[in-house]
């Protein structure tokens, strides 16, 4: 990851020589190391897009810049979008393979929500003189 901020408060690129292919995948590695500082803010990307059109294709007129801005945009969100969704589908999939328990149950018998502090205060004694005593025997 490259911090593209440098102690500034908006990115300032430092690109290599030999441009990449693909103007827009480079803008969306670009775009992913931003979004990783927390200085990031979203008009950081069109100040970065122009660095980068400026350096790799300067001969472009504001209207097509404009349009290949809004053609990246679509594309990044979709990326972004499709990351989400894969995120929630490995979730999901991680819930179905660990269902949650039963209610915790207090050594006491009475089952609670332990993150209660009213529950936890009466039960949390029960326990710790649980574990105390196992730990005499």
């Amino acid at each position: 990851m490259t911090d593209h901020y440098r102690g500034s408060s908006h990115p300032v690129l430092d690109l290599p020589d030999d441009p990449p292919s693909d103007l827009l995948a480079e803008m969306d590695a670009i775009a992913d190391d931003l979004r990783a500082n927390p200085l990031h803010v979203a008009a950081d990307d069109a100040i970065a897009f122009r660095q980068l059109v400026n350096r790799r294709r300067p001969y472009l007129t504001p209207a097509q810049f404009q349009d290949l801005f809004g053609e990246w945009r679509e594309r990044y969100a979709a990326k972004v979008e499709a990351a989400g969704a894969a995120e929630l589908a490995r979730l999901d999939a991680l819930r179905r393979r660990n269902p949650p328990g039963g209610p915790f149950v207090c050594v006491c018998g009475e089952a609670g929500d332990p993150s209660d502090p009213a529950w936890a205060a009466i039960h949390q004694p029960h326990v710790m003189l649980t574990g105390l005593d196992k730990l005499v025997k």
